[in-house]
């Protein structure tokens, strides 16, 4: 027998034994009690029987109620969902009270976006924040504001001038 094959007798030998000593522990109880296996059915009997016909008649009574809704296990359901909805209205300079609220293709091409020089910036401590949920507008500045001048446009940078060309190098002739 060569040197592997004594290895292999040798694994399989101590896995044996060692799967028939855990065995043998485990049924140890049994092997010298010689005791029958528990029977739960059967001890349950025994103490009904030592019950008497009121307590029997009461234990009968509590386990056929029904349970009172309080203790019924409810499905958890998710927290409702809020949506809320907020209109924003558009003022355009010069428009129709028609027009406020058309699409942007059909109202005034121009936008009032921020408050003229006309116009104050609006107060934060004199007005209290309103907390509630309820639909809020924009609103511009009167039409009759004068309307902010557009901004001019910056002058095109000049261009740069194009680099001399290079001289080309002066040949020395035979001097």
């Amino acid at each position: 027998m060569t040197k592997f094959w004594k290895a292999k007798a040798f694994t399989v030998v101590s896995s044996v034994t060692a799967m028939v000593l855990v065995w043998s522990a485990l049924a140890w109880p049994d092997w010298t009690t010689h005791a029958a296996p528990y029977d739960a059915e059967a001890e349950a009997m025994q103490w009904l029987a030592t019950l008497s016909p009121e307590q029997l008649s009461a234990l009968t009574a509590a386990a056929n109620a029904p349970v009172p809704a309080a203790e019924v296990p409810v499905a958890v359901q998710p927290e409702p969902v809020i949506i809320r909805r907020t209109v924003v209205v558009r003022r355009t300079v010069g428009a129709a009270p028609s027009d406020i609220g058309a699409p942007p293709s059909q109202a005034a091409p121009e936008l009032v976006l921020a408050p003229t020089a006309a116009a104050p910036p609006p107060q934060q401590a004199s007005a209290p924040r309103s907390t509630s949920s309820a639909p809020r507008s924009v609103s511009a500045p009167p039409a009759s504001a004068p309307a902010p001048a557009p901004a001019p446009a910056p002058a095109p940078a000049p261009a740069p001038k194009p680099a001399p060309a290079p001289k080309p190098p002066a040949s020395s002739k035979g001097s």
